[in-house]
């Protein structure tokens, strides 16, 4: 007896194989992976044909819409053979035939592609029938027909919305998959597609994208609190953060109220004037954490003598930057630093040129936590980097 069915294999979601074995024994052997949720072995010999001559398999479940299948031969196959008479896809029930297209894989003569011109129907049983009509370039046949029945998934009707939590600026990407939910009361993980996938977590708030189940009219909300940027520990690797620095930075990124009271407890400082407060808002803010600068401090000179005198130390490195860090830029006329500000953290932790910083400037960014170049060039916007502060432990 010759036979050229060697395989029948589930693409996409799961795998299925026909194997002829010694004594005409057929193997079907299924591994899940994706949506499939079990697994099993069945096997069936050839005397349990029906009386037509047809070797039937156990009928697959929950099969995926889109599914591709691929026969696999153990000998190439005549593709003068190779039709919708003996390779075909019908309803069970009605026996109409889905309209397929058949490829025989041109780097693999034993391979054929059934793929499906539309998606199949949920909750719907279907059938692969591979006639004994299909031969191989040496002209074998085989023996009887071979079909597999198979099941297709059923549709979710609906899915919980998600709640979830970020931090300010981490890197949080949308789920591929949602737990959607079946009539009969059973949840499945499912796959979904956003109408918005960009997330920006750096500025706090809850956000809501809204998304659709694959193959579904079903929406579903995803609900994302981001929450203040706040740390507990710093390091570059050669140095860790102070105490009373981390402490500086979390009250700051604590709320965009805090930076507003500080903001307006420096600006009442310098007679009621936002402008050139850079000192008193920095000066305030450390006051507030335990950090005792005079009020009288008001220009970059004196907040430089200050910190020394706490036994604070110079870096002129930027890329030995740690959040909590105290910036100061390039020296104006009277030979000191023109501007001073407090590093976050970068906005692309390759790339050190942007960063994350708080300052005075609320008025040109609505708030004092903004975005800064620091590159060692000056720009239209910003003065020069020129070294920062930092507390040893």
């Amino acid at each position: 007896m010759k036979n050229i069915v060697k395989k029948v294999l589930v693409c996409v979601v799961t795998a299925f194989s026909i194997q002829l074995l010694v004594g005409g024994k057929f193997v079907f052997a299924e591994t899940t992976n994706g949506q499939a949720n079990s697994e099993n072995l069945v096997q069936q010999t050839t005397n349990s044909s029906s009386a037509n001559g047809t070797n039937q398999f156990s009928e697959k479940t929950d099969v995926y819409l889109g599914k591709i299948w691929t026969i696999s031969l153990s000998k190439p196959v005549d593709a003068s053979s190779v039709s919708t008479d003996t390779i075909k896809v019908v309803q069970k029930g009605t026996n109409v035939a889905v309209g397929v297209n058949l490829h025989v894989q041109s780097g693999d003569p034993s391979k054929i592609t059934i793929i499906p011109n539309d998606n199949y129907k949920p909750s719907t049983e279907y059938s692969v029938i591979i006639s004994k009509n299909l031969k191989s370039q040496d002209g074998s046949n085989l023996k009887d027909d071979v079909t597999m029945d198979f099941r297709t998934q059923d549709l979710p009707t609906s899915a919980d919305d998600t709640n979830t939590t970020a931090m300010q600026f981490d890197n949080y990407t949308l789920p591929d998959q949602v737990t959607a939910k079946f009539p009969n009361g059973t949840t499945k993980q499912w796959n979904v597609q956003w109408n918005n996938a960009t997330v920006d977590t750096s500025i706090v708030g809850t956000y809501t994208f809204t998304g659709q189940l694959e193959g579904t009219n079903v929406n579903v909300n995803l609900n994302l609190n981001v929450t203040p940027y706040q740390i507990t520990s710093a390091s570059n690797g050669t140095r860790n953060q102070s105490a009373i620095q981390i402490s500086h930075l979390n009250y700051l990124m604590a709320s965009k109220a805090n930076r507003d009271s500080v903001e307006d407890a420096a600006a009442k400082l310098n007679y009621n004037s936002e402008s050139n407060t850079c000192v008193y808002f920095a000066s305030e803010s450390y006051r507030r954490v335990g950090l005792n600068i005079p009020t009288s401090v008001c220009n970059t000179h004196g907040l430089i003598n200050q910190l020394t005198s706490f036994g604070w130390q110079k870096d002129s490195n930027k890329d030995d930057l740690i959040p909590g860090d105290q910036c100061f830029t390039k020296n104006d006329g009277t030979g000191y630093p023109t501007h001073t500000y407090t590093f976050v953290k970068w906005v692309d932790d390759n790339d050190h040129t942007w960063a994350y910083i708080v300052d005075n400037q609320r008025s040109s960014f609505g708030d004092g936590l903004h975005k800064r170049d620091i590159l060692l060039v000056d720009t239209d916007q910003f003065d020069k980097f020129q070294f920062f502060m930092y507390k040893p432990n």
